[in-house]
């Protein structure tokens, strides 16, 4: 029984885990697109901050990899599968048939529409990649401006607030309050935020953006004009199975 699994994260590899535990026998093949070890996603604010370093991060060694039997394809992508055949097409060609295919991709942050011309100036915030190149250009950032939604959103900004940058985040509601469920806490987010010395910008969103001397400017939909050494946005999260260019379903499937 050969089983794939795409999505090197914690949650592909822990199913990879579990399924050896279960059957020692299985073929169990891990598909991901960095070039990294399984690591700890939830926690590169840390790393960010100084508090951890990256071999903290590391989830699943590659001594226990080996020991475990759990073939990792690492900088892989999935061009396309055909789910009749039991087929996975990677983006050099390679064909891999499988048994079993569990897709464990996770949602990652992406742009709208209206963000989505400027992407080349929005830092993205989801990968250790992403925080390698951002712990790099520290030194040179002071206001940061911040635009999405979700618990991420708020962990980027402690992050931020930590490191003593000076936050400006806007947000499409009428209060800051990450779409946490704890009405209680919810309730009393916004102005902690602000009595930390975070300016937020409410009803509002980003329209456009361009480059400056020192850094980017930045209009916003109720024409606010704000400047910043770097900027984070996202409008909402999508799953990466969206971006394979073909999933081939017959009437059967």
């Amino acid at each position: 029984m050969k089983s794939v699994i795409i999505g090197a994260g914690v949650a592909g590899i822990t199913a990879a885990k579990t399924i050896k535990e279960i059957d020692r026998d299985a073929e169990v093949v891990v598909i991901g697109d960095e070039m990294f070890l399984p690591y700890k996603r939830y926690l590169l604010t840390e790393l960010l901050c100084g508090l951890l370093t990256q071999d903290d991060l590391i989830f699943l060694s590659l001594e226990l990899l080996h020991k475990l039997d759990i073939k990792l394809r690492m900088g892989e992508s999935v061009k396309s599968i055909e789910p009749s055949k039991k087929l996975i097409t990677l983006h050099h060609n390679e064909i891999i048939p499988y048994d079993k295919l569990l897709i464990a991709t996770g949602c990652i942050p992406s742009l709208g529409l209206i963000l989505r011309p400027y992407k080349s100036y929005i830092q993205h915030y989801y990968s250790l990649n992403d925080i390698l190149v951002l712990k790099n250009r520290l030194p040179e950032i002071k206001k940061c401006i911040v635009f999405g939604k979700g618990v991420s959103c708020l962990d980027l900004i402690s992050g931020l607030y930590n490191l003593e940058k000076q936050i400006t985040y806007i947000t499409k509601g009428k209060r800051a309050h990450f779409g946490l469920k704890e009405s209680e806490f919810k309730d009393k987010l916004h102005d902690f935020l602000e009595e930390k010395g975070i300016d937020i910008v409410t009803e509002d969103r980003i329209v456009s953006i361009d480059t400056s001397k020192h850094g980017y400017r930045v209009d916003t939909l109720r024409q606010k004009k704000l400047t910043a050494d770097i900027i984070f946005g996202w409008d909402h999260y999508t799953h990466p199975i969206f971006h394979v260019s073909r999933i081939h379903q017959s009437k059967k499937d």
